[in-house]
């Protein structure tokens, strides 16, 4: 897991912000099957996006404070879903989607606003805050799970790419 976190890091430091954003909505879909595997794949994403990330776009709006949930594990998945198979931001036409219809993604600017134009939602997203908040949620998730053996013996089992040398197998290479 660190190494794909460490990949995403070095995408958005080389500007490569199509691939950070790929691989930062793919990481919900790794941790959701590792940490939920008896559960169907939008669930298990909703569910650990909901539970890591997902705090960090519930705010409170107005002038009673009154909490509201920017982007939902739902909307997050249809995005997923829309942006990994169809290249496409657009999620209006997504089962699993909860309130949005499409996002804007900005390299500068704010962290996330809602804009409404003519009857469609859309959700703002710094790409760079969004890569963060995604990573930053794996990390807490990492520290959560350290003592699980059976979690730690699935995240050993992760994709390891050899540049050179012995594979774990002593499969000479390079």
């Amino acid at each position: 897991m660190k190494n794909l976190l460490s990949a995403v890091k070095e995408a958005l430091e080389q500007g490569n912000w199509y691939a950070a954003l790929f691989m930062a909505l793919a990481l919900p879909d790794i941790c959701g099957n590792i940490q939920y595997p008896q559960l169907k794949s939008e669930q298990r994403y909703v569910q650990w996006f909901n539970k890591y990330p997902g705090c960090k776009y519930i705010h409170e709006v107005g002038a009673d404070g009154q909490k509201h949930v920017f982007l939902s594990g739902e909307d997050c998945y249809a995005l997923r879903c829309s942006l990994l198979h169809e290249g496409s931001d657009v999620i209006s036409h997504q089962r699993c989607r909860k309130v949005l219809d499409s996002f804007l993604f900005l390299t500068k600017g704010s962290h996330c606003n809602y804009c409404d134009v003519n009857g469609r939602t859309f959700l703002q997203l710094n790409v760079g805050e969004f890569y963060k908040d995604i990573c930053n949620a794996v990390e807490n998730w990492l520290d959560d799970i350290a003592s699980d053996n059976s979690i730690q013996k699935e995240l050993s089992n992760m994709i390891t790419i050899h540049t050179s040398g012995v594979t774990k197998d002593g499969i000479h290479f390079g």
